[in-house]
């Protein structure tokens, strides 16, 4: 066996044998090899041999690392560097993969030649792409505006020099601008257009009506220029000037607009108009009284509600609208009938919206003549204090008359003024008691039934017919029967009476 050897700390230790090459058989005192520390290492042949130990001298040397960078960073498409087969600390050797990529990241190992105890190492290369300087690519100027400065530094942080290095005010162009190295970013170019200036287009002189609608001042100019103007809204009452003042940007230049505000004529129309309601609406006329001609809208008064009615003169007379308000007096109401405290009463109750406090009321009877004035008569007490006795259907008028003037006459007819309930009636034919009177008692229905509960007649809406028949028309026999009366007002009322037909 060799007696001396030399390995790297970390390699591969060789594997101790057995077997000598001259055929000695044994073992190995320490049986494995260390790559981490030098030591001895004592052979002793197997009995019967006729052989003698021998000792294996074994040197571990450190393993010179080659001192290439460990790091690198191209950008996408430069030129990447060549890999270098010796190391500054002269390590040779050789590299995988053996040329740098420009367009992908990647590691690259260098192995170092056999004998140089020498160890690998690794070269990790990123590839980042080439960033764009986020400088705008196009800008417009007006001719002899300020133009603006060009930076040095992008907004995403790209660094580097124009060429040109200034903005001309007076000739478009293109400038270039070109990152400082070791920046990974490309060149780029900005594209200056210097535009002469435009004129808004708008009316430079304007003649209103004192009073009358100012015209909106539009933003836009009829040839696209955008702006503000100062002061921003037209007055309708005093001349002035309006200066508009383009946006930036559009190359466009300020113009003033002349207000000319003149004192306007007011058409002198009534503007007050009370109607009743129905009654015949004047025409609306197109000329006043001082010579303002024009139309009104609606065009037509309505008799039947209440409205304005405004008037706008025609174009270039300097004259102002005027409102015509009408009102029309809604008159309607129905009189009720019925008993209250046992006084049989007509009761005026309004229909449309009118206050019953402010108008007249007027009640007369059959012959014309006068008999109240208040919304509710009385027709118990008027009659009982008329030495006649008055036959009956009575026709009874009333006539309600608005602070306005307008008046509206209704007719009610009254059958009886029967406040309470009889007790008995007796059918004889003889005028007195011959019918169940419930007239002005608001009865919704009748129902009659003989004293074994059995019903024997009914009517709706009743006021004096039942003379003691059966629904069939027969005549009922003389007894006491019993009645169910549903009155208008949600009432119910029962009781008895007393049928007898002697004279």
């Amino acid at each position: 066996f060799p007696t001396t050897l030399s390995i790297c700390t970390g390699s591969t230790a060789p594997v101790l044998n057995a077997t000598s090459p001259n055929g000695i058989t044994g073992t190995w005192n320490p049986a494995v090899v260390s790559n981490t520390a030098s030591g001895s290492y004592v052979f002793t042949p197997n009995a019967g041999q006729c052989a003698t130990n021998m000792t294996l001298n074994v040197t571990v040397t450190n393993g010179i690392t080659p001192n290439f960078p460990t790091s690198l960073s191209i950008c996408t498409g430069s030129t990447a560097p060549v890999l270098n087969a010796t190391s500054s600390n002269g390590i040779t050797g050789t590299w995988n993969p053996a040329v740098v990529s420009n367009t992908a990241s990647g590691s690259y190992v260098f192995t170092p030649n056999a004998g140089q105890c020498a160890t690998n190492m690794t070269l990790n290369v990123t590839v980042s792409n080439s960033i764009t300087p986020n400088f705008p690519t196009t800008l417009s100027i007006c001719t002899g505006s300020t133009a603006p400065v060009l930076n040095a530094a992008s907004p995403n942080g790209i660094s580097g020099t124009w060429n040109p290095a200034a903005i001309s005010n007076t000739a478009s162009g293109s400038y270039v601008f070109t990152p400082n190295a070791g920046q990974c970013s490309t060149n780029m170019t900005l594209n200056v257009t210097v535009t002469n200036g435009i004129t808004p287009n708008f009316p430079t002189a304007l003649s209103i009506c004192t009073g009358s609608t100012a015209p909106v001042l539009n933003a836009t100019s009829p040839n696209g220029i955008t702006g503000t103007w100062n002061p921003a809204v037209v007055s309708n009452t005093a001349s002035g000037s309006y200066v508009f003042t383009p946006n930036a940007g559009q190359c466009g230049t300020s113009m003033t607009l002349n207000v000319t505000v003149t004192n306007s004529i007011i058409p002198d129309f009534a503007t007050e108009l009370a109607l009743c309601n129905g009654d015949g609406a004047p025409a609306l006329a197109t000329t006043s009284p001082n010579g303002i001609t024009g139309t009104w809208n609606p065009a037509i008064i309505n008799n039947t509600t209440s409205g304005s009615y405004v008037f706008t003169p025609n174009a270039g007379q300097c004259a102002s609208n005027v409102t015509l308000n009408v009102t029309v007096g809604q008159l309607d109401f129905k009189v009720d009938n019925g008993c209250e405290g046992g006084n049989y009463r007509l009761t005026v109750v309004p229909i449309s919206d009118f206050d019953s406090n402010d108008v007249d009321y007027e009640w007369k009877n059959n012959q014309g003549i006068r008999v109240g004035t208040d919304s509710s008569l009385n027709v118990t007490e008027l009659l009982n204090s008329t030495p006649v006795e008055e036959e009956f259907p009575i026709t009874y008028t009333v006539q309600v008359t608005t602070a306005q003037g307008c008046t509206l006459t209704r007719e009610e007819t009254v059958y009886g003024i029967f406040c309470s309930i009889p007790k008995g009636i007796s059918p004889n034919n003889d005028n007195k008691n011959d019918e169940f009177d419930l007239s002005g008692l608001g009865v919704k229905e009748l129902t009659i039934f003989n004293r074994y509960g059995v019903k024997v007649y009914g009517y709706k809406n009743y006021t004096n017919q039942w003379k003691g028949q059966s629904d069939d028309g027969k005549e009922l026999p003389d007894a006491t029967y019993y009645y169910a009366i549903s009155k208008s007002d949600g009432q119910t009322v029962t009781g008895w009476v007393y049928l007898n037909r002697q004279r």
